[in-house]
């Protein structure tokens, strides 16, 4: 799709969608917004998907997925920095990831108890690691293991 038919709003890239396997429904999100100046943006995002979706059904989907992409992966940036880490080994940056992804789950832990920061957890146990893990795995033993399988 060239980038004036986005900005005038067609919608002509769906014509073979029946050469898509598995297409069901697309759907259309229209975001507007206002920037600190007063100023106005409008913003479309198409959505495809392999469901047959209502209007209520695919309103929650894209909110659960920018509710995933607001809790995770903007607290991936903002705590552990991952768009600045420039690791080029595939295997060495996954391995990174999942360990980021376990500590950020038991920062969100200690979080509940503490009511800090994310940042200002992680500054407390860089200063004071002996203390601040045995705490940890003082939390940790009371962990509720059923939120593990909502965590992805």
């Amino acid at each position: 799709m060239l980038k004036d038919e986005r900005q005038k709003g067609k919608v002509n890239w769906y014509a073979e969608k029946e050469l898509w396997e598995g297409f069901k429904s697309f759907g259309l999100v229209k975001k507007t917004i206002e920037k600190s100046d007063g100023t106005k943006v409008e913003e479309k995002r198409y959505y495809i998907s392999s469901l047959l979706l209502n209007i209520n059904l695919f309103s929650y989907a894209i909110r659960t997925h920018w509710n995933v992409e607001n809790k995770l992966h903007w607290q991936m940036d903002f705590t552990f920095k991952c768009d600045d880490n420039t690791t080029m080994n595939k295997k060495a940056l996954y391995n990174l990831q999942i360990i980021k992804k376990f500590c950020l789950t038991i920062l969100n832990e200690v979080k509940k108890l503490q009511n800090r920061s994310l940042k200002r957890i992680r500054k407390s146990i860089s200063r004071n690691l002996e203390k601040e893990t045995v705490e940890i795995f003082k939390i940790l033993c009371n962990f509720d293991t059923s939120t593990i399988s909502k965590v992805r």
